[in-house]
């Protein structure tokens, strides 16, 4: 009834050199403060504070009401909101007209 599978379970994310948890959204939330370093593989929405930095590998989406004390570095991002710090951007970073960005700004293409 009951059999122990002789061969381990794969899981194609894994192959691929990124876990499915590592890759998922990270969520901080409006009302949620966050202080440190905060890094991740997958992709980042900010609506709440964060103060530090914030590094991801893929995108990184900052709502109208957030307010950024860090520096930032992802692969494409949008801002609406407040950030104060580096931004840093591998490929696209979109700036919507509620933005107010501190500090210098490095990327492949710039949308304002």
């Amino acid at each position: 009834m009951f059999k122990k599978n002789s061969e381990p379970e794969r899981n194609l994310a894994s192959e691929e050199g990124d876990s499915e948890e590592e890759l998922r959204d990270t969520i901080i939330a409006q009302g949620v403060r966050v202080e440190g370093a905060f890094n991740s593989k997958g992709n980042i929405i900010i609506e709440g504070t964060v103060l530090g930095s914030v590094k991801t590998n893929n995108n990184l989406n900052i709502g109208e009401k957030a307010k950024i004390s860090a520096s930032i570095a992802a692969k494409d991002a949008f801002i609406a909101g407040e950030v104060q710090g580096n931004v840093k951007v591998r490929e696209k970073l979109e700036l919507s007209p509620t933005s107010k960005v501190y500090g210098d700004i490095e990327a492949k293409t710039l949308v304002i």
